[in-house]
């Protein structure tokens, strides 16, 4: 039986997703972070081999892309004419890869937070590296995986029927009114634009490639039954 890792989808020319046994199914593979130096602001890249060297041999799993729990929940409740329904989902435990951010692009999406954390200054604590595009190991790092677990309320609707000795007057069984928010709500610590990260092909589950976000939605609408 071979056993040789199977890569998987490629990202500015290196493999980022791969197949083995033992492992999740097309999980990260890059190079694990120890901070930013103090005095250049470059990333610490951690000696995973014990070579003394960083090399492709100290490139280890850092992420998982499967969520360790996947749930959601829906309430409904009725009171004289008025209706209220509520549905929401969620997932925990999931990495996300930021494969919209290139480091080699200069003009292109960056995190807010990769200038707001970034070096700046010799001695400074900092969590994300100066503002250097010429350094590899940003994008093949931990440092572009994120928490992709989020809470969202994909409906909120409140909806009023009105009597039907009102609408029996028009000819009408049952008018129904109601407002809703779709997709309005979400909850998570994701920095991209929607932890929902999407993908056409199987072994880039969990690459954010920055496709268009779910749009929060306010509904009007009216339901008549003859």
């Amino acid at each position: 039986v071979n056993d040789t890792p199977i890569q998987g989808a490629a990202l500015r020319g290196y493999n980022l997703t791969w197949f083995e046994e033992g492992k999740p199914l097309w999980y990260f593979r890059g190079y694990k972070t120890e901070g930013i130096n103090p005095a250049n602001g470059e990333i610490i890249v951690a000696d995973v081999s014990g070579d003394g060297e960083i090399t492709a041999a100290d490139i280890t799993e850092i992420g998982d892309p499967h969520p360790d729990l996947l749930y959601g929940a829906s309430l409904s409740l009725e009171y004289k004419n008025f209706d209220f329904n509520l549905f929401m989902q969620g997932i925990q435990g999931n990495d996300v890869f930021m494969g919209w951010y290139r480091s080699d692009r200069p003009l292109s999406n960056k995190p807010r937070y990769f200038y707001t954390d970034r070096w700046t200054t010799a001695g400074q604590g900092a969590s994300m590296p100066k503002p250097d595009n010429e350094s590899d190991y940003l994008y093949r790092s931990d440092l572009m995986i994120g928490d992709g677990s989020y809470l969202r309320i994909k409906q909120i609707q409140l909806g009023y029927s009105l009597p039907r000795n009102v609408v029996n007057v028009v000819g009408l069984e049952r008018t129904r009114i109601y407002v809703s928010l779709d997709d309005y709500f979400t909850f998570t610590k994701y920095e991209g634009m929607d932890p929902e990260a999407g993908s056409n092909d199987d072994n880039r589950l969990g690459i954010d490639r920055g496709l268009y976000p779910l749009t929060k939605k306010v509904m009007f609408g009216i339901n008549v039954t003859f």
